[in-house]
């Protein structure tokens, strides 16, 4: 019964919208944020250049927890560690690239738009939309910007990467030299491919949002074109009773088609995600500690922290909005599905809508784990956690600069 109501190219739902199926891939858009997000790192040189990367950090990341190991010192380990936090953060977004972007793709080819004629839904996808592509331009231009600030040499830049240290002291002069050079020229590479990941499950988020606008469309126009008709008459309205069957088996398919997809890519990047976590937290944990623990002076290095902030306060504010606006979104879906005109249909349409009714109970959320899912708790979870360990960093260090002074 689905198939013969849904397999067509063009159905019409109600007396003024006309939908129709329209592919993601062939979608227009979002072009920039595709661009950004699921083309630039498919092509074989960037592949290629993700590979090679992967292999020179885990290097370094190797020889460093060795020398950590062999000459354990509590300041010499504070000192390196946002970095050497900073580059498992970095390794696990190389790695993921390529199975998230995978990922993502097989969705989107899944996940299509519904083209449709209503003028309000249709701007206000395409002003979302807009405003996407100018927040992926900006963004990548702030994380451009950052790469290339950090790929400058700084005073005392040896204190705060260890690998240029390594090159210091293992290599001579002129080696040294040419090897930091190269080794700073990834940091431009590497501040677009961090970003990458989190990018795509924006875009894929973005588009879900996109089809429950029109959802939330149909679903406030399932009896709408007789508001006004008599109930009791149209009880016995075969007319309407097919045609509001047909509206709530679209409706109900097409919610059901997008929760499997959801439900999909949660399981499917569900371990890349707790890495994530964990390793986001070490990093945002091993950040706090240099801040209050640096020594040395930030004054040539402000460019470095306020682009650097810029993209990473953007992009995480931004993909927890992604998440929140769908738990909103299905929120809002549910309240305008229980106010419906159900007293007019006939006992099969009440059962469908008893159906819908309890399907929409599903969780429409992009999932951390049971419990965790992307939104603004989960925003200001982690906000006051960092917000905690800086309190407690700066307690320890006025104690400790007490206890130094009492003594001497």
């Amino acid at each position: 019964m689905l198939d013969a109501v849904l397999n067509r190219e063009t159905l019409s739902l109600t007396t003024n919208m006309v939908l129709e199926w329209k592919s993601v891939v062939q979608d227009e858009l979002l072009w920039v944020s595709r661009k950004f997000s699921l083309e630039l790192f498919q092509f074989a040189a960037t592949k290629l250049l993700v590979r090679v990367v992967i292999v020179c950090f885990t290097t370094f990341e190797v020889f460093q927890t060795f020398l950590f190991l062999q000459r354990f010192d509590t300041y010499y380990f504070i000192k390196y560690l946002p970095v050497y936090a900073g580059m498992y953060f970095i390794i696990l977004s190389l790695y993921s690239i390529s199975s998230i972007l995978k990922v993502m793709s097989t969705a989107l080819d899944d996940l299509h738009l519904i083209k449709h004629s209503n003028r309000e839904t249709t701007n206000r996808i395409k002003m979302e939309g807009l405003y996407l592509n100018c927040f992926m331009i900006f963004t990548t231009v702030a994380a451009l910007i950052s790469g290339i600030v950090h790929a400058l040499p700084v005073e005392d830049d040896e204190n705060v990467f260890f690998a240029l240290a390594i090159l210091k002291e293992y290599f001579p002069h002129h080696w040294g030299n040419w090897l930091s050079w190269l080794y700073r020229s990834t940091f431009v590479f590497i501040s677009l491919a961090m970003i990458v990941p989190f990018y795509a499950i924006i875009h894929f988020a973005s588009y879900c949002r996109f089809n429950f606008y029109i959802l939330l469309n149909l679903f406030q126009d399932l009896s709408s074109d007789h508001e006004t008709s008599d109930p009791n008459r149209l009880l016995g309205s075969l007319h309407y009773q097919k045609q509001v069957k047909k509206r709530l088996i679209f409706c109900f398919e097409r919610l059901v088609h997008i929760y499997n997809i959801i439900s999909r890519v949660n399981r499917e990047l569900q371990i890349f995600i707790i890495l994530f976590s964990v390793v986001g937290v070490i990093l945002g944990v091993s950040i706090v500690t240099f801040f209050v623990s640096f020594q040395g002076s930030f004054e040539h290095r402000y460019t470095r922290l306020a682009t650097l902030i810029l993209a990473g306060v953007l992009v995480f504010v931004h993909i927890i909005l992604a998440g929140q606006m769908i738990e909103n979104l299905t929120s809002r879906l549910f309240e305008i599905l229980k106010v419906a005109n159900w007293y007019c249909w006939n006992s099969e349409n009440k059962k469908i809508y008893l159906i819908f009714l309890g399907f929409m109970q599903c969780d429409f959320k992009i999932k951390f784990s049971e419990s965790i899912s992307l939104n603004y708790e989960l925003g200001v979870s982690i906000a006051r956690g960092l917000y905690s360990v800086a309190s407690v960093m700066v307690q320890l260090k006025y104690v400790d600069y007490s206890n130094h002074d009492s003594t001497s």
